[in-house]
């Protein structure tokens, strides 16, 4: 039995097993096949006839027709029977796994620190929120005096009643010139920039 996880995913390469193979019977390629299978789930294989031919669920004399040509497929080892090629592909895919663990191990921590940075900032956009709708209760809030409102609200009455006072004709030439500069097209704007008067007053004007 393996020291490690079995790996699930078992690498296959038709062009070496077709080619790898073509001696053997189909009975043969069928027990080559379950062995390796067995091999790469559960380690090297046991050594007796009796239990390599429980693995492939036959009795020992219909193991013996097929093994003499599977068995050159393996070799001994100090843990049982295993074949070179099983082997190293189990090498690679075993790098290949712990190295797409390290990977997610370090996105998710990665996306733990960002989603932290987030929840943190977050937390404080709200907080500084709510101490911007808060009232300070550092400053007091004042009033203005009635009497103030009263001669506020008086003198705009006396503003209203107050007959309006005539505004200075412009300057003849400087009249001339705007009236000139607006027959010629000239924007309101510019007019009222370079003249001090505005279309109205042009207009107005005697």
């Amino acid at each position: 039995m393996p020291n490690h996880p079995p790996l699930q995913l078992q690498p296959h390469w038709p062009a070496d097993w077709l080619s790898g193979t073509r001696i053997l019977s189909l009975a043969q390629r069928g027990a080559l096949i379950d062995l390796l299978s067995h091999s790469w789930l559960f380690g090297a294989l046991p050594r007796e006839p009796i239990a390599l031919a429980r693995i492939l669920g036959v009795g020992v004399e219909e193991f013996n027709l097929v093994w003499p040509d599977v068995a050159s497929f393996f070799r001994e080892s100090l843990a049982g029977l295993i074949n070179d090629k099983l082997e190293t592909d189990r090498v690679k895919a075993r790098r290949l796994k712990d190295a797409a663990i390290a990977r997610a191990r370090l996105g998710g921590q990665e996306a733990k620190r960002l989603r932290t940075i987030a929840q943190s900032g977050a937390s404080s956009t709200a907080q500084g929120s709510a101490s911007s709708r808060a009232p300070r209760t550092d400053q007091a809030v004042h009033s203005p005096p009635l009497h103030h409102s009263i001669t506020h609200h008086g003198s705009s009455h006396e503003q209203e009643r107050a007959p309006a006072r005539d505004a200075p004709a412009p300057d003849p030439e400087v009249l001339r010139k705007a009236r000139k500069a607006l027959a010629g097209g000239l924007d309101s704007q510019t007019i009222e920039r370079q003249y001090g008067l505005t279309v109205a007053e042009i207009q107005a004007s005697p």
